[in-house]
């Protein structure tokens, strides 16, 4: 059913026919809006519920409205199809077939689907649930018992469980489509072979295919008219398949994975190197302590030690701070000192005043976003480098301005590592200077 042309014949696109084809148990899509994906996903539904005697296929959707429309499409591919079973009951959110199947399409809420013994699940817009953890864990247990699982979305930013399932950060192999819009044949009717240049002022500049610039998108008709009526979030968001521009995310996803290129990894202390620790002390509920050790030597930093812990008592804090900075001749701790971290500075000043000079920062509304900021230009820069700590990454890519219920412990200690070689260079001045000064007062003794 076309939106404007209404009952028409269907001739499927590339992307929808490479959809159908696809038999993996656990498939991911992210798409542009209005590529008639809905349809082809009530058209794989219909095709379980009819092939499969006794399906249950659970279709859980953004709204009421949406999951409506979904089983509408099921539906009418069902009574299209002469040799099909009959439909023996038929409501809003059911429809059952003569042969056993069962298709049940909800809005997605925070006890959809619960004691329905789904076999194949298919989840649409899902990083915009309100309760995409619990539908997951709910569900999930779906594909280990040998059913299917389809998750499909626009980006909503990547602060969210369906960046995560895309990302493949839970453990689970999806099968990924990524359907932009000019994968759609009627986004690109009349296109000239010219495209825009990427990230340039403006959105509709053509690519001159010069070196030091990259190609953006199709400069068809359909793009230069629509363009220009969107913000760059909200067409990231609605047809470019961009995570990082469709949210408020800090960093960018290439230069987070670039910094595992040229990393050392996690390694013992190496004779003759300069390192910097940072601390980020757990505040309340589920954050965490985290600590990290960084070669300092060069303007490239390399992240060689991390700890990190959700609850614990404080001494474990300070023994492991002093392990580390024993273990690799710290010259300097920054340490987040904020609301609690006062009382921990000046114990940690106590337990390694002979090993390394410590450094309080306190983050406030001036201080935070020009040490973050520093942070993204090392980043960006190649200049930190780290691999094998999976939750520093994952807090990176995650990470937002508005960063209120997130988890960034491992992030703002990546942060401090900049404030540790700011430090150093004048602490060994200090150091040099209190060493000349007990010497005196030795002497004079």
């Amino acid at each position: 059913m076309h939106p404007t042309r209404g009952e028409i014949p269907l001739d499927l696109y590339d992307y929808q026919a490479r959809f159908l084809a696809d038999h993996s148990r656990a498939r991911i899509i992210l798409k542009a809006r209005q590529i008639g994906l809905s349809l082809t996903i009530g058209i794989n539904a219909a095709h379980t519920a009819i092939m499969r005697p006794r399906s249950k296929v659970l279709l859980l959707s953004k709204s009421k409205d949406d999951a409506i429309q979904l089983r509408s499409y099921v539906e009418t591919t069902i009574r299209q199809d002469p040799a099909a079973p009959r439909i023996v009951a038929n409501n809003t959110t059911l429809l059952r077939l003569s042969n056993g199947s069962e298709v049940r399409s909800l809005a997605a809420g925070k006890n959809s689907g619960r004691g329905f013994p789904a076999t194949d699940v298919y989840l649409d817009e899902f990083a915009f649930a309100l309760f995409a953890e619990k539908l997951y864990t709910a569900i999930s247990p779906t594909v280990a018992r040998g059913g299917s699982i389809t998750v499909c979305s626009t980006p909503n930013g990547r602060n969210n469980l369906y960046f995560l399932l895309w990302e493949g950060e839970l453990g689970v192999s999806f099968a990924q489509h990524r359907i932009p819009w000019w994968e759609c044949p009627a986004y690109m009717e009349g296109w000239d072979g010219t495209w825009t240049q990427r990230d340039a002022s403006d959105p509709l500049q053509p690519w001159d295919g010069q070196t030091g610039a990259q190609r953006g998108e199709p400069r068809s008709p359909w793009f230069l008219a629509e363009r220009p009526k969107y913000t760059t979030a909200a067409w990231a968001q609605e047809f470019a398949c961009d995570f990082a521009d469709s949210g408020e995310a800090v960093f960018a996803t290439t230069y987070v994975d670039g910094a595992a290129d040229g990393a050392w990894g996690l390694q013992e202390p190496q004779p003759g190197r300069r390192y910097g620790m940072a601390i980020d002390p757990a505040g309340k509920g589920k954050d965490k302590t985290a600590i990290g050790v960084a070669d300092i030597t060069d303007d490239v930093f390399q992240l060689v030690a991390y700890r990190s812990w959700t609850k614990g008592p404080y001494e474990l804090l300070y023994s492991t701070a002093e392990e580390l900075a024993k273990a690799y001749g710290v010259e300097t701790i920054a340490v987040d000192a904020t609301g609690m971290g006062g009382p921990i500075v000046e114990q940690l000043q106590s337990r390694v005043e002979s090993i390394a000079d410590v450094q309080p920062f306190t983050f406030s509304s001036t201080s935070k976003v020009p040490l973050l900021n520093r942070l993204v230009l090392r980043l960006e820069r190649g200049q930190l480098k780290f691999k094998d700590v999976p939750e520093l990454r994952r807090q990176l890519l995650l990470y937002q301005w508005e960063d209120a219920g997130l988890m960034t412990d491992a992030v703002m200690m990546a942060a401090l590592l900049d404030e540790t070689a700011r430090a150093t260079g004048w602490m060994a001045q200090i150091r040099a200077a209190r060493a000349a000064q007990r010497a005196e007062e030795s002497a004079t003794a």
